[in-house]
């Protein structure tokens, strides 16, 4: 399993009561560019958690390929050992 940290696992911030109060008393373009961050926040948040799971899909894929080739090279070096001994014994 990779040691690499996962970003979603990192609690969000949230809004302190005396924030949520300011923004509240806030002009209504500031309260709608606030509410557009959160929202890109969001889909950011959720972007990063898809693209988690595909990396951890392919690490997975990656250490399944590197098994399966490791198992052929073991059978082709008992095989190869296998023919040079028969080899031997017919001299």
């Amino acid at each position: 399993m990779p040691s690499k940290k996962s970003i979603t696992n990192t609690p969000i911030a949230t809004e302190s009561p005396e924030l949520k109060l300011k923004l509240k008393a806030c002009d209504p373009e500031v309260q709608n560019y606030v509410i557009a961050l959160k929202k890109e926040n969001l889909k950011l948040q959720r972007r990063i958690a898809k693209q988690e799971a595909e990396y951890l899909s392919l690490h997975n894929n990656i250490q399944v390929r590197a098994e399966e080739i490791a198992q052929c090279l073991f059978e082709e070096m008992r095989l190869i050992e296998k023919a040079e001994r028969a080899a031997d014994e017919r001299r």
